[in-house]
């Protein structure tokens, strides 16, 4: 993986963890200027105004640099201490993560899901359960059919989709 990518991917990976708490906490962690981190102001107040005149609709937003809050803002009606849930957007991360663990040759497509859960299979594990793989839930697929139910991990019986 190159060097540009990898840090760009850890740049959104830690945006994606400030994000994902509060936003209320923002204000346990340290905050600076902009111009005091090395960022231009204008160049903040630019995305802030291509958002606002993009299709894609933001909740909010921090920016970070050398571990300091530099810029936050929140569209209405959202605002900072209102809990966002983020759906889709966790299963991105997810995905990036299992793709860099396979990268680094930790684990494949192919593994098979309850070689990393052998202290918490149920007692009889079905042959559903024993063929799911790493690929089957990237894709959420429920390959083989019904897996997921019998190991209980679909609240209820239903499919996660």
């Amino acid at each position: 993986m190159n060097r540009t990518f990898s840090t760009f991917l850890w740049f959104y990976l830690c945006l994606f963890s400030f994000l994902s708490l509060s936003a209320q906490n923002s204000s346990s962690l340290p905050h600076s200027t902009p111009e005091a981190e090395g960022v231009f102001s204008a160049g903040i107040l630019r995305f802030v105004e291509a958002v606002e005149k993009s299709r894609n609709e933001l909740h909010s937003f921090i920016f970070l640099r050398h571990g300091k809050v530099i810029a936050e803002g929140w569209w209405d009606p959202y605002k900072p201490g209102l809990r966002q849930t983020l759906y889709s957007t966790s299963k991105t991360f997810t995905s990036t993560a299992v793709g860099l663990a396979i990268s680094e040759d930790k684990l494949k497509l192919s593994d098979k899901i309850i070689g990393f859960f052998p202290n918490d299979l149920p007692e009889t594990v079905s042959p559903n359960l024993a063929a799911l793989t790493v690929r089957d839930l990237l894709i959420m697929a429920e390959r083989p059919a019904g897996a997921l139910t019998e190991a209980g991990l679909t609240g209820g019986g239903r499919t996660p989709r």
